[in-house]
Parts: structure tokens; C-alpha cells; sequence
């Protein structure tokens, strides 16, 4: 049970990244700076934490 919650937790942590990225391009078109500035704390926090967090998970099952 364990090992399917880790799973789709991984997954969903790692699809979060193509919005993220999407993002990130739509900002740098509109600032001419790097997107993530344009986030700030919010993204370091709010987006980039879970969904790291995510992809160690993801790291960790796919080597297990």
C-alpha cells in the first residue's frame, strides 16, 4: 500500500514540472529576466519544494 502512494505521489510530483515549466517561459517573456525571480519565495516554497521532494521520491522507487 505503502509502495502505491509513493508511486503516485512520485508521478504526480514530477507531471507538476510541465506547467512549471511553462510558466517559467511565460514569465521570462514578460520580465526579460529569469522567471523565477518573478516568483519569488512562492515558487521556491510553494512549487519547487513538493515537487522536489517528488522527484527524490520518484529517484528512490525507480532505484529501490
Amino acid at each position: 500500500m505503502i509502495g502505491k502512494i509513493w508511486t503516485v505521489w512520485a508521478i504526480a510530483a514530477a507531471l507538476c514540472l510541465i506547467p512549471v515549466y511553462f510558466m517559467e517561459r511565460a514569465a521570462r517573456k514578460v520580465d526579460g529576466a529569469s522567471g523565477w525571480m518573478v516568483f519569488g519565495w512562492l515558487s521556491l516554497f510553494g512549487i519547487m519544494l513538493p515537487m522536489g521532494l517528488g522527484l527524490v521520491s520518484l529517484l528512490i522507487w525507480l532505484f529501490r
